[in-house]
């Protein structure tokens, strides 16, 4: 798993390498990939225990540019699935 200061290092390697992470660690807090969409424009994460999320938008993750043009926000949704395993 690796490990990013804040979200703008980790949309900073999105855009770099056209790789996202199943897990990531941000800060203190690891997020679990929870949901994404075929359209391959969205990929939301999770943290259980505390609640918090964030979400990666792009305009093609499947096209030529990837990740290239990846948007990471914060969400205040926080939700989890109970049909996935979190790694905190």
């Amino acid at each position: 798993m690796k490990s990013f200061p804040t979200l703008k290092a980790y949309e900073r390697y999105l855009r770099k390498t056209n790789n996202s992470l199943d897990n990531v660690k941000i800060g203190q807090i690891i997020y679990t990939m929870d949901n994404y969409d075929s359209d391959g424009r969205d990929i939301n994460y999770g943290n259980k225990r505390t609640g918090k999320s964030f979400f990666i938008t792009t305009s093609n993750r499947y096209g030529l540019g990837k990740f290239s043009d990846a948007k990471i926000e914060r969400s205040d949704e926080g939700y989890s699935r109970n049909d996935i395993s979190y790694v905190d």
